[in-house]
């Protein structure tokens, strides 16, 4: 389940046009970088609780999808031929730092600058992750309470593929 633009390996899909019509007079729905530049591929989590979806928030719209879903593929879900369901929420479905688009030439992980003790690209993305904090073990945990997991891109890395501070 994506909710967010396709991009890379050749695809190209953007995010619904009515989401990008309301881009147009609302740009601020997509995340925004300190030069201005607009990352299109997926909705700022600023819009999440906001009713500027034809009186709809994106998290009512992202709740009756997965209902829509559920409901539609209940017989798929129930014998176990769907045995997972990924959602992707932010540039290309990843929790990376969203002021940096692939499109753009540009693909930074929340890895990052992992050696720095700040850990300034999880803390920019929103993980509360620190040199003596464990910020996914609460966000892990609760995932598994809902038989839900965690995945991370990038994990086969090498430092060597990286730059000064931002190996992880």
């Amino acid at each position: 389940m994506s909710f967010n633009q396709c991009v890379g390996n050749g695809a190209n899909i953007p995010l619904p046009p009515w989401i990008l019509e309301i881009g147009v007079s609302i740009p601020d729905i997509y995340y925004t970088n300190k030069r201005g530049t607009r990352n299109q591929e997926y909705l700022t989590i600023g819009v999440d609780n906001l009713s500027i979806f034809d009186d709809r928030t994106a998290v009512e719209i992202y709740r009756d999808f997965m209902q829509s879903f559920r409901e539609n593929m209940a017989d798929f879900l129930d014998t176990g031929m769907i045995t997972d369901v990924e959602v992707g929420l932010g540039p290309s479905g990843e929790l990376r730092y969203p002021s940096y688009p692939e499109a753009q030439g540009w693909i930074a992980g929340i890895h990052w600058f992992y050696k720095e003790d700040s850990h300034v690209a999880e803390l920019t993305a929103g993980y509360y992750n620190l040199k003596d904090r464990d910020g996914y073990r609460t966000i892990a945990s609760m995932l598994a309470r809902h038989d839900a997991v965690l995945n991370f891109t990038c994990a086969e890395m090498i430092d060597s593929e990286h730059i000064g501070t931002t190996t992880s």
